[in-house]
């Protein structure tokens, strides 16, 4: 099985995580809530399960403060997992976990994610 996410390209500081994934779309789109800064580079992304553990790793070695990235197991299922990852932190979860989905929006907030950009309880449902 493999992990869904998304990466926005300017959120990396070092593009490494590339070599371990593979990028099914790329988007260039207004950053929600924040339309006046520019386009971004939204990239759909597969993690295989064997590279999943790295892979978050690494993101959270390389990603900017102030952005996440998110991967989710299992989509559309009752049995879905979801892990945001910020510079040096990462929450998982399901929809069971509503208080550590409230903790991943806190941290978020407290690294100046705006709400409109965060809506993880939205991705336990598509």
């Amino acid at each position: 099985m493999t992990w869904e996410g998304a990466i926005i390209d300017e959120s990396l500081d070092n593009k490494r995580i590339y070599n371990l994934i593979k990028t099914t779309k790329t988007t260039i789109t207004p950053l929600t809530g924040e339309e006046e800064k520019g386009d971004i580079h939204l990239h759909e992304i597969e993690i295989e399960d064997k590279n999943k553990e790295e892979f978050v790793k690494i993101c959270k070695q390389d990603i900017k403060y102030g952005w996440y990235i998110d991967i989710s197991k299992d989509k559309g299922t009752e049995k879905q997992r979801t892990i945001i990852i910020f510079k040096d932190k990462e929450f998982e979860f399901t929809k069971d976990n509503p208080e550590i989905i409230k903790q991943a929006e806190e941290y978020g907030s407290s690294v100046g994610i705006i709400r409109e950009q965060m809506e993880f309880v939205d991705m336990l449902d598509s």
